[in-house]
């Protein structure tokens, strides 16, 4: 087909069909009819189609993609036995990734490891972001805070004096560190 000039209604009367376009041809979006309510999304062949928006997602007449917040104890779109978003929704990054809305990524069950030259420090691979490292010594959740069981300085736990754990103990951190 030699067409050098394309008109609406070479396209409207079938004269150009998907067939004519080839499939590295780059198409500006603002040039894509899309149905209010609906997103283009791509298979993993690089295919494009119009798809509704459901679920815990909703789409803004200025096209912002909002995700619906979750409260302590329900469930969210993260995978995984928690997760549940520290103060909301969840975004899913480039890289696959769901993340809360705060842009910090979970770690759970990590084995603090000793510092040495210490008895009642250890330290974790990152800083917990804010308050959120659920720490447990066989099994039971220790009390952050001067006075309590434990407290936390950067990615540095020292336990208190009456709480330092003895060999055989086993400690295991949950926490959410920024990204």
């Amino acid at each position: 087909m030699a067409v050098t000039r394309l008109t609406s209604r070479d396209i409207q009367d079938g004269t150009i069909t998907n067939d004519d376009v080839a499939a590295g041809a780059g198409l500006e979006p603002g040039k894509l009819a899309v149905p209010s309510g609906q997103i283009i999304v791509g298979n993993m062949d690089g295919q494009g189609q119009a798809v509704n928006v459901s679920g815990d997602a909703s789409l803004g007449s200025d096209g912002s993609v909002s995700i619906a917040s979750f409260g302590e104890g329900q469930r969210g779109l993260a995978p995984g036995p928690d997760s549940t978003a520290i103060g909301g929704g969840y975004v899913l990054r480039a890289d696959g990734n769901w993340v809360p809305h705060d842009n910090t990524l979970p770690v759970e069950n990590e084995t603090p490891q000793p510092v040495f030259e210490t008895s009642d420090q250890f330290s974790l691979a990152q800083s917990p972001a804010g308050s959120s490292l659920r720490l447990f010594k066989n099994g039971i959740r220790q009390t952050q805070g001067s006075g309590f069981d434990y407290t936390l300085s950067g990615n540095v736990i020292t336990f208190e004096p009456d709480n330092v754990p003895q060999v055989g103990d086993v400690l295991v951190a949950d926490y959410r560190y920024s990204s």
